[in-house]
């Protein structure tokens, strides 16, 4: 049986898919990197789940899941610039991603805090 953990990764792994371009270059998307990628590349990973409430009427579980974009520059060259495209472009899908289903639930989404 998959763990909740799974689905999640899936979920931001399939929206990010060939959506995040660097230089007009498809940028990839891994849970595992092969030893031979080279940057930019995305990385997802799950870190944690932990139960926080288990009672005969809810089942409540935490999940942390963590994306990495990871590039690489010469030190003043600028390449900040391209991370923090990057990271807008991740953003902006994955909070599509999470409230559009939240919406299909009628659920708000916690992102960091704050509460959608």
């Amino acid at each position: 049986m998959n763990e909740a953990l799974h689905f999640i990764r899936k979920a931001i792994i399939d929206r990010l898919t060939n959506q995040i371009t660097v230089d007009s270059a498809t940028v990839p998307v891994y849970n595992r990197v092969p030893s031979d990628a080279t940057a930019p590349y995305i990385k997802v990973f799950s870190v944690s789940h932990d139960e926080i409430d288990n009672n005969k009427d809810t089942f409540t579980l935490n999940c942390v899941t963590r994306i990495e974009a990871v590039t690489s520059f010469d030190a003043d060259s600028g390449g900040q610039l391209t991370v923090n495209q990057m990271i807008s472009s991740i953003l902006n899908l994955v909070c599509l991603l999470y409230t559009s289903d939240a919406a299909d639930e009628g659920l708000g989404v916690d992102l960091g805090g704050r509460r959608i």
